[in-house]
């Protein structure tokens, strides 16, 4: 079965199997642009309120060059409350601010976490630890951001990160 959620280059017969559960990778963030130019956000489902801004992560190890996953950031909950009055701020902020510590060493200059808009996030360097989820409807398994990893201290990820960064990490799962 071909999942192209989880690569890119079909037409070059690379492998589209989900990558291990707890795999550690590099990769590049690309956001979602509408025809305008502008950053879509989109309804979950037409019965949610819900938003979110759309994503995928190129990723540029080179066990897995070109491959890429989708991510979804939330902006609204169901019932369409903004992020910051919702109960999932701290997942969304959380992945937001590992982002830009490990693009922007924001954790070391506090103006860097500053963004005027969703958009300076495209393009930016990221290094995630991934996860899988099962599709309900045709029981397919696919690949999923478990982890932003981040250089501070103080983040979630962070001895994943370092691990990874020094070389020490395999990038499979169970080794963290």
């Amino acid at each position: 079965m071909i999942n192209v959620a989880n690569g890119a280059g079909m037409a070059q017969g690379k492998d589209f199997s989900p990558l291990p559960k707890g795999t550690v990778l590099k990769g590049e963030l690309q956001l979602k642009f509408d025809n305008l130019g502008g950053v879509v956000v989109k309804s979950q489902n037409p019965d949610s309120k819900s938003e979110r801004l759309s994503a995928r992560i190129i990723i540029s190890d080179e066990r897995y060059a070109g491959r890429f996953v989708f991510h979804d950031f939330y902006l609204k909950d169901s019932k369409g409350q903004d992020a910051e009055q919702s109960d999932f701020i701290g997942e969304m902020t959380a992945q937001f601010a590992a982002i830009l510590e490990h693009s922007r060493s924001a954790h070391t200059v506090p103006d860097k976490y500053n963004i005027r808009n969703y958009t300076e996030l495209n393009g930016l360097p990221v290094v995630v630890k991934l996860g899988q989820r099962k599709n309900k409807q045709t029981g397919e398994v696919f690949n999923t951001v478990d982890c932003f990893l981040s250089p501070n201290p103080a983040s979630q990820c962070h001895d994943e990160y370092q691990a990874y960064m020094n070389g020490s990490a395999s990038h499979q799962a169970g080794n963290f």
